[in-house]
């Protein structure tokens, strides 16, 4: 689902025919709508209007908590509103998020509420401004119902837009749980939400940077509790084999930030400062822990990598996908022979430290990259 240009402008053409408007939310004297409109603003007539806690932050917002057990009930959350006479389906978003009361102490999370309807919801006024507004006689009811239904959309969009954005941290936190009481994936909304978060968010999010995530942000079923779940996929610690002699290598696994180092035959455990991770289906590993345990010498300097060890030397920069190969030692009276490779995804500099493409790197050096589907391992050798 695409947004339209069409909800850009639809205020802007609502405004040119309007007349004088009323106060927002107010009913015209001599308008008379056959249903009584629905009291919006203080959840009067909500439906899940007692199963909420109304909750304030640190920065005065209120927020309404509602406990897991209704986080997917249609019954509490699934709503539709009367506003001059008219029908609206509502739009109740759940999301987890840690915990805004600063009461509590606990760094936990919870479930929240946004009712687009109600206070949570962001562009109700300007719906509100249009619906009760004294349109001009030129605008048929045709047009002022196209055009309402379009600042409608914008209204529920720009709630979606603010949510999606959310998403960097999951799964931490959850910008969108449910959607009207059912798992976001399974409404209407699903293309729109997977949209406005690839286009908001970025490869350093933990979505795009582990494929684990990726596959649990489009699971209903882990929706709510999407934490737990990555933690209970998370890679076990690493525990070294016994009574196993073998050549120098480096055994590493993808989300993990353990990798072992074989020197001498002899296994041992290191912790690198980030977790490896696999980008578009490249493998993306930080400067320093892998390739140094195999000999080679790594730099960083003024935006450029460089890797040496004993006969070759490998330049990257981050952001550019070409790679230079040179070697070492050559006969001066021949010219450099250097060799240009194009990185299927090129360095890049996520939270302050350099990563780069595993298997370019190591294979331009001359070492040997095998991965094994059983274990999910990936081993770097001489």
């Amino acid at each position: 689902m695409t947004r339209p240009m069409a909800a850009v402008t639809a205020l802007a053409l609502a405004a040119a025919l309007l007349t004088v408007p009323a106060p927002a939310g107010a009913v015209a004297a001599d308008q008379v709508s056959p249903r009584p409109d629905t009291p919006l603003g203080d959840y009067a007539e909500a439906p899940y209007r007692d199963l909420v806690t109304r909750v304030t932050d640190e920065f005065g917002n209120e927020w309404l908590e509602l406990p897991a057990e209704y986080v997917f009930s249609p019954e509490h959350l699934e709503r539709t509103v009367i506003i001059n006479g008219e029908e609206w389906p509502g739009l109740v978003i759940v999301t987890r998020l840690v915990d805004v009361n600063p009461a509590r102490t606990e760094d936990t999370l919870r479930y929240y509420l946004i009712d687009v309807f109600e206070r949570g919801g962001w562009g109700y006024t300007r719906f509100a401004e249009a619906v009760y507004a004294n349109w001009s006689e030129q605008v048929t009811a045709d047009q002022k119902r196209a055009m309402l239904e379009t600042l409608y959309d914008g209204m529920v969009w720009d709630t979606l837009d603010y949510l999606a954005s959310v998403n960097f941290g999951y799964p931490s936190i959850e910008g969108v749980v449910s959607i009207n009481g059912r798992p976001w994936q399974e409404t209407e909304w699903r293309d729109y939400i997977i949209d406005q978060t690839d286009r908001i968010l970025d490869s350093r999010s933990r979505l795009y940077a582990n494929p684990i995530v990726r596959e649990l942000f489009l699971d209903p079923s882990v929706n709510g509790h999407a934490m737990e779940a990555y933690e209970a996929l998370r890679p076990a610690p690493i525990k070294l084999p016994e009574n196993v002699t073998v050549a120098d290598q480096v055994v590493l696994t993808v989300g993990s930030n353990q990798v072992i180092h074989y020197r001498g035959g002899t296994p041992e455990v290191v912790t690198l400062e980030t977790p490896i991770l696999a980008i578009d289906g490249v493998t993306m590993v930080p400067l320093r822990g892998i390739l140094e345990a195999l000999g080679a010498t790594l730099t960083y300097w003024e935006d450029t990598v460089t890797i040496t060890d004993g006969t070759h030397e490998v330049v990257m920069q981050p952001g550019d996908p070409t790679v230079f190969v040179s070697p070492l030692h050559r006969d001066p009276s021949e010219p450099m022979r250097t060799v240009v490779i194009t990185a299927p995804r090129p360095a890049e500099i996520r939270d302050g430290r350099v990563l780069i493409p595993l298997r370019v790197a190591a294979e331009a050096l001359g070492y040997q990259v095998t991965w094994d589907p059983v274990t999910s391992q990936i081993t770097v050798s001489r």
